[in-house]
């Protein structure tokens, strides 16, 4: 119980937006259409709105953020064929968004511009601009593997989340397609391992018990 109790208390990194229970969710599109430009957005950072009017912004360590749509006119990667999708394109650095109210999960798909492997890292921090956790996933990045983009997100038993920070190693660039968030308080969702731990304490802890 004690075990338990300490892994909901903290965070967990999920990988999957449906073990991520989003119940909102910020879509690209509201900033423009692809149009095969290669043109940057014209303001950075962007007010936008998730899927409830809730209020947000977005912006890039690098000045500049970039709107295609996978299988569209320019880009062709290992997000699902139609998704919207913002990035840094050739201007390296990370993307942030910046929520009006607190959150406690949050979570979306990720890519490297260029072929190779990746360490996809998501930041995450509280009003004060702490760091409540950082985390992060191997992955990458093929023309083969269409519709298998990494997910990574962050669920928090606590409803402290402000901004978060996704960006990749080595300062590559990155996209990011629908990103899925919740302001819903609960407990956190362990990952397999995490999972497995749990159980075996609960288990040696049974079995001290039953020994007494």
């Amino acid at each position: 119980a004690i075990a338990l109790a300490s892994l909901q208390a903290s965070a967990a990194l999920v990988t999957s937006r449906a073990a991520l229970g989003g119940t909102e969710t910020l879509t690209w599109g509201q900033l423009g259409a692809d149009d095969g430009s290669g043109n940057p957005i014209a303001t950075v950072p962007a007010l936008v709105t998730t899927s409830t009017n809730a209020s947000a912004s977005v912006g890039s360590s690098a000045g500049e953020l970039y709107r295609f749509d996978e299988g569209g006119l320019s880009f062709a990667g290992d997000f699902a064929n139609g998704d919207q999708l913002l990035g840094t394109f050739g201007a390296g650095g990370s993307i942030t968004i910046d929520f009006e109210t607190l959150l406690s999960r949050i979570g979306a798909q990720v890519q490297a511009l260029d072929e190779g492997p990746f360490t996809a890292i998501l930041e995450v921090y509280d009003d004060a601009h702490v760091l409540l956790e950082s985390q992060q996933i191997d992955g990458s990045f093929s023309l083969l593997n269409r519709g298998t983009a990494l997910f990574l997100g962050v669920a928090r038993a606590a409803v402290d989340i402000d901004y978060v920070v996704f960006r990749l190693s080595s300062n590559l660039d990155l996209f990011i397609n629908d990103v899925s968030i919740s302001r819903e308080r609960g407990q956190t969702v362990p990952e397999p391992a995490s999972l497995a731990l749990v159980l075996l304490a609960a288990a040696l802890a049974t079995r001290r018990r039953q020994q007494r």
